[in-house]
């Protein structure tokens, strides 16, 4: 794995989300949808896995 210094990652970082940010409205909301989609499905696996090895989420 390449070395990248922090002054490097923060550029790709921003330009990533100025190419985010002109995206039209429709792929937004396609990917709004399935981000959402795919945290749903990971927090219903979390609990389910949970529930069945007994293992707490969250201690309190």
């Amino acid at each position: 794995m390449a070395y990248m210094k922090p002054e490097e990652i923060v550029e790709n970082m921003l330009q990533a989300g100025a190419k985010k940010a002109c995206l039209p409205v429709k792929q937004l909301l396609i990917r709004g949808f399935l981000a959402g989609a795919f945290f749903g499905y990971a927090t219903t696996l979390a609990i389910l896995a949970a529930t069945q090895t007994g293992w707490v989420l969250i201690p309190i």
